[in-house]
């Protein structure tokens, strides 16, 4: 929006303005529709309890802390042992790696030009695999709460300045953009998922999750995971299953696809 501004077109800041205020209240219920179907079906699988064994199994492993198995929960990695120990790693320790990541990624944002959240998850990844960070950081840390709320703060200052007047002057615009993305990423969704050999139901919320990125995507595989879950195993089991591919479709896809399209259609205007 600053550069339309910057160019003399910013009466066209309006259509963006008003799209990321809608794409969540679009897009979000559009996936959690698709996911809900897909997580029913996942259930049905869950009904042998050999999944819910295994992951008991790998539970109790995980409890030893002197013999951390690698690709668990406590050391994601599949090849480096956590750098601190468990006994050490105290929520203070946890939310500060959090942090100085974060930090570090809004620092490489300053200089590459590159949106904080690429660098958020290419840090992720990369500490992840050397040991650095355990998997769901932010529930053992107990600040998995506080961060939805703010996360849920920071989405709805997205509509901080939309008026009834700005969105009837660019509407029918909005409407006509709005619906041919959504019909092309759930398309799109359907095709790649048929592509890699995934439930339909799994394609097409994962492209239409493109729409609303981050945090949404978060937001709705968590609900869909605790409403359609009846056990806390079922829920852990569901939600690990809906979220890796959301989160990838919403963080860098929004991200990565979205920030080079528009910085290419930027530079053309």
């Amino acid at each position: 929006m600053k550069k339309l501004q910057s160019i003399g077109l910013g009466a066209l800041a309006v259509i963006p303005l008003v799209m990321v205020a809608l794409v969540d209240p679009i897009g979000q219920p559009i996936a959690a529709n698709m996911l809900r179907k897909y997580a029913k079906a996942l259930k049905q699988t869950i009904k042998a309890e050999t999944i819910i064994i295994e992951a008991c199994e790998q539970l109790a492993a995980a409890s030893d802390v002197k013999n951390v198995p690698y690709g668990t929960d406590e050391n994601p990695s599949i090849r480096y042992k956590a750098i601190i120990p468990k006994e050490y790693e105290t929520e203070f320790v946890m939310l500060f790696k959090l942090f100085a990541l974060s930090f570090i990624a809004v620092i490489l944002e300053k200089y590459s030009g590159i949106n904080m959240i690429f660098w958020c998850l290419a840090l992720g990844i990369i500490t992840t695999h050397y040991g650095i960070l355990r998997g769901k950081m932010l529930e053992r840390a107990n600040s998995l709460g506080i961060a939805m709320a703010a996360l849920l703060f920071y989405a709805f200052t997205m509509m901080n300045d939309i008026t009834p007047q700005v969105l009837l002057q660019e509407i029918v615009t909005v409407v006509a953009i709005l619906f041919i993305a959504v019909i092309g990423l759930i398309l799109g969704g359907f095709l790649g998922g048929k592509m890699v050999k995934w439930p339909k139901e799994l394609g097409m919320a994962v492209g239409i999750g493109i729409m609303f990125g981050f945090p949404g995507n978060l937001i709705v595989s968590t609900e869909v995971s605790r409403s359609i879950g009846e056990t806390a195993e079922e829920k852990k089991y569901i939600l690990e299953q809906l979220l890796p591919p959301m989160l990838v479709s919403g963080l860098a896809g929004f991200a990565i696809a979205l920030g080079i399209t528009v910085s290419i259609l930027l530079k053309t205007l």
